[in-house]
């Protein structure tokens, strides 16, 4: 296993392939998350005694007004107000004119403020603008913009008025954030599953040719939907190599270590070195 190559060493890794399967993490910010959840939810910290957004993004709300007023704000802060990380761009510059496909488990709108073409990503944990029916009484998923902002611009005492949260069409029971919980059903929409169609098929056309499985700031919470599926077709192609460029070394099989290179320094400048390295050889 070969570790922290230099950026030409991993120009000539990702140029020697064929095709570029790339998992985006949540690694990739360059903000503290941490001190954004703390400048921002003080109120809820106090209240609820929340330890950090991972924490509070799954807790069990027993008010809906509350959990409208937490997840307002949060969205507003993650995906309305988000400003554009310049590695999603110089990664997109990067990336342009090879054959990829992306996934993620981030859920905020990076990707598409980059220029990335949608038809190349497919969003493992959906969306943060994405709702649905709290009753689960229909597949549909529902955008409500305006609502969202309206809850996070209008609340009082860590709640919202009950008139502001949007309620289903179907069954008019209020909305939720369409979120992945392991202990509950995910919903997937048509979008949901022409999107991982996509994925797939990009798999099935590009599995025979130097496929290179490479990982951007992806974490050991998500082995489930992204490392274990990664090992497990680096292991069964024959043609394959794992490339993970996480913040640290993560246990790797020990079967693909010997197609597996890891890469610790920061990823940020490495992505805008690579295309350095890309604009140097034009």
């Amino acid at each position: 296993m070969n570790t922290n190559l230099s950026i030409k060493q991993l120009d000539d890794l990702i140029n020697q392939n064929d095709s570029l399967l790339i998992a985006i993490g949540s690694e990739i910010y360059q903000t503290n998350k941490q001190v954004d959840f703390e400048n921002n939810f003080s109120d809820f910290i106090k209240e609820f005694n929340f330890i950090d957004f991972k924490q509070a993004s799954v807790y069990p709300f027993l008010d809906i007004s509350n959990y409208w007023a937490f997840f307002s704000r949060y969205i507003k802060l993650n995906y309305f107000d988000k400003k554009l990380d310049k590695t999603f761009i110089d990664l997109k510059n990067y990336l342009e004119n090879k054959n990829y496909f992306i996934i993620t488990t981030n859920s905020d709108n990076s990707l598409e403020q980059a220029g990335f073409d949608l038809d190349k990503i497919f969003y493992l944990d959906a969306k943060y603008n994405l709702l649905e029916c709290s009753n689960k009484c229909t597949d549909q998923l529902y955008t409500n913009d305006l609502a969202i902002l309206n809850m996070a611009n209008n609340q009082n005492n860590l709640k919202v008025s009950l008139d502001l949260i949007p309620r289903c069409s179907k069954c008019n029971s209020f909305l939720k954030v369409h979120q992945r919980y392991w202990c509950r059903t995910f919903i997937q929409d048509d979008q949901f599953i022409s999107s991982e169609n996509k994925y797939q098929n990009f798999i099935n056309q590009n599995k025979d040719k130097k496929m290179l499985f490479w990982e951007i700031g992806v974490n050991f919470n998500n082995q489930l939907t992204v490392k274990q599926p990664f090992w497990k077709m680096v292991s069964q192609f024959s043609n394959a190599t794992y490339l993970a460029m996480n913040q640290k070394v993560y246990r790797i099989p020990l079967e693909i270590r010997s197609k597996s290179i890891t890469y610790t320094n920061d990823l940020h400048l490495a992505i805008k070195n690579l295309l350095e390295v890309k604009k140097w050889y034009l």
